[in-house]
């Protein structure tokens, strides 16, 4: 079990520069499938905006660790290197991309 002391978190930052439906998820040791039932979903398909005129705009995901409404429910149980996926779908073009990076957990 993972605890969370003193509130530490991560924050998950991306550009777009165009409208587009983000899937941010955390894949735990050995996955690397986005699509893999394993991943934990921090953001879901959630379309956002590029400001008008096209102009690049920064999001962030914030990870806790735990789930919002229920900070005793811990969201991941091993330590070690989780890949996060970042999976955004143009929506005008339809046109996907998908960054990952890493984050590490440890007691």
């Amino acid at each position: 079990r993972i605890a969370h002391s003193y509130e530490q978190i991560s924050k998950i930052s991306y550009r777009v520069d165009q409208d587009s439906y983000v899937t941010v998820k955390l894949l735990p040791p050995g996955v690397s499938d986005p699509g893999s039932p394993q991943a934990i979903v921090l953001t879901d398909t959630v379309l956002q905006p590029a400001s008008s005129g096209g102009q690049p705009v920064d999001y962030q995901v914030e990870w806790r660790g735990y789930e919002e409404l229920d900070s005793n429910n811990i969201r991941v149980t091993d330590e070690g290197s989780y890949t996060f996926a970042i999976t955004a779908t143009s929506a005008i073009s339809g046109a996907t991309t998908v960054y990952r990076g890493v984050l590490q957990l440890w007691q």
